[in-house]
């Protein structure tokens, strides 16, 4: 039963990835999904050697080996593996202290956050879409089909793992999928790693070397760049501040339906605002008998982060007009650096007054044009954080005319102006909607229009949400943004949309089913969460099951049936209770 090793050099993607030479892709195959099951068979790509290995653990030395190469390799990248393959390989005597892990799942989604995206919604597809959108689960087949890799389909019966020993023809069956397993793996890790590349710019020598350019959240990444380039000691506190700030301007829609209006935006604002209001200071501007302020700032001289935000926000504009790749990372770190500077877990960037100032301001930036268009004899149809909704009535240019002379009036009372800081007309929309609840009030930032490109745009609502159903996406973007782009209304029957689902579920019956990431039983506290009964009926692991009134081992009210279970099921048996309410808005 001999060691399996394939040599197989590295392509030029890893051949510039820093410390690759440090990396070792690792899989495991157990006799169970329990966190107490044996290692059965080891798998591993090694950049050192520029070697796979597969190992049958149950060979003389095949442990000696396992831990040489983990031993020989200080980085080690897997699929799932913090929760999975590592607690096993440890439980099974194998030291993985002390090393860089970096878990590809964990790099695109986090099961348990509460916002579970981390950077699967910073990746674009060809259709302009993010990853995530594209996801109905995050297994490693799914992602892998999605990002189109050159794979071989398949499963195994992991049944085999049982057994006490294995014929050639076992051996065969289990080389050929551990393989495939880690070929994907090592793909996905070379894939995030070129999307990701720009972001190693930014960073110190210390965390590119741990690889948290790649499998840090955005706000982690942000944080630990201003603080490298600011010189500015990377702390972090668990402290909790509940108390309440301002948040972004919002000015309720003034009817359901519009044309011929300009959606007015502010560009960058918040990071304009820390840098023109120089809120990283301490100091005597307390807002010139124009703006009312919470703290005290410096209006003499620029602080040290105020310069970085400023010099990263110039570049990333530089950057931007080349169409510069490099530009990205930059653009991640401007849209996050509000969230880090209101929460005090980035302990050297947090300060109370700071963050509420800039919501403060904002507010008051942005309610100052709405005043000034509707003093100037304008509809503001809306408006919400940075931007306002005018009715123009075709006077286009007093529009742009009012926009740069606020932006001259503003600048007379900012310590310091910036010629970058302007208000811009972001959208064109010919006819524009918005969305009301059953009692007939406006439901909040929820709107819909088409711009002067003909483009369909949703902005909220319960189908733009992380975690929408792929069913009621299908259904936006195949059946009711063509007819909408056609003039029919935004209104549909019930009947209407039935048919549509009805026609999708034919064709792609598993778009109805639900993935569940489940832990071991032992670490639920309780015993009556829907997770602990899917984990003593079907096991740890990833389970794609579909809720209905039917079928089903699992559940109570509603019954939860596998695949395979649910084949039996009829339209009327799925509980589509979810994809109504975030359809519902077209109805």
């Amino acid at each position: 039963m001999p060691i399996f090793i394939k040599k197989e050099p590295l392509n030029k993607i890893a051949e510039s990835i820093p410390h690759i030479r440090e990396c070792l892709i690792y899989d495991i195959e157990t006799n169970s999904l329990d966190l107490s099951a044996d290692v059965k068979y080891f798998g591993a790509y090694s950049y050192a050697e520029e070697k796979y290995y597969l190992i049958p653990i149950n060979q003389r030395g095949s442990s000696d080996k396992v831990r040489e190469l983990i031993a020989n390799h200080r980085v080690l990248i897997g699929f799932n593996n913090i929760k999975f393959d590592n607690p096993i390989l440890e439980l099974n005597g194998f030291d993985m202290k002390y090393k860089t892990v970096i878990d590809l799942m964990r790099v695109l989604w986090c099961p348990e956050r509460i916002k579970k995206n981390v950077r699967d919604n910073l990746i674009m597809m060809e259709d302009g879409k993010q990853l995530s959108k594209h996801l109905p689960n995050h297994k490693l087949e799914t992602i892998a089909e999605v990002l189109k890799f050159d794979f071989q389909k398949g499963d195994i019966d992991y049944n085999i793992f049982k057994k006490p020993e294995w014929s050639p023809d076992d051996l065969a069956t289990i080389n050929q999928y551990l393989y495939r397993d880690l070929k994907i793996t090592r793909d996905l890790f070379e894939f995030l790693c070129k999307t990701f590349e720009t972001f190693i710019d930014h960073m110190s020598e210390n965390d590119i070397a741990k690889f948290n350019w790649l499998k840090t959240s955005p706000g982690s990444y942000a944080y630990k760049v201003i603080c490298h380039k600011a010189g500015l000691e990377e702390t972090y506190s668990d402290i909790q501040d509940r108390t309440k700030k301002p948040g972004g301007f919002v000015r309720e829609p003034t009817g359901d339906y519009f044309e011929d209006v300009f959606y007015c935006d502010a560009a960058s604002m918040y990071p304009h605002i820390m840098i023109m209001f120089n809120l990283f200071s301490r100091g005597e501007y307390s807002g010139r008998d124009r703006f009312e302020l919470k703290g005290r700032y410096d209006d003499k001289n620029l602080s040290m982060l105020g310069n970085v935000i400023k010099n990263m926000y110039l570049e990333r504009q530089r950057l931007k007009k080349l169409k510069d790749k490099r530009e990205y990372p930059l653009k991640i770190m401007m849209n996050s650096i509000y969230g880090i500077v209101g929460s005090p877990t980035f302990a050297s960037v947090y300060d109370f007054n700071r963050a509420y100032d800039i919501c403060s301001i904002g507010q008051q930036i942005i309610k100052g044009l709405a005043d000034k268009f509707i003093s100037a004899g304008f509809n503001v149809v809306y408006g919400d954080t940075d931007s306002v909704m005018v009715e123009t009535k075709g006077k286009h240019e007093e529009v742009q005319k009012i926009l740069l002379e606020y932006k001259e009036d503003l600048d007379k009372f900012i310590p310091f102006p910036q010629d970058t800081f302007v208000f811009q007309i972001e959208d064109r929309m010919k006819k524009l909607w918005f969305f009301k609840d059953k009692t007939g009030k406006f439901l909040k930032k929820t709107y819909l229009y088409i711009n002067d490109k003909d483009q369909v745009k949703m902005v909220g609502g319960d189908i733009k949400k992380d975690g929408a159903s792929h069913l009621s996406q299908i259904i936006y973007e195949k059946h009711i943004v063509p007819r909408i782009k056609n003039g029919e209304s935004i209104q549909f029957g019930e009947t209407r949309l039935r048919e549509w689902v009805v026609a999708e579920i034919k064709i792609n019956p598993r778009i109805v089913a639900r993935t569940f990431n489940i832990r071991e039983p032992s670490e639920y506290a309780g015993t009556t969460s829907l997770q602990y009964q899917i984990a003593t009926v079907l096991g740890s692991g990833a389970h794609e099951l579909v809720c209905n009134t039917k079928i089903g081992r699992i559940g109570k009210g509603k019954k939860y049936a596998t695949l395979e279970e649910a084949v039996n099921l009829g339209i009327d048996d799925i509980d589509l209770s979810k994809t109504w309410k975030e359809l519902r808005i077209f109805i």
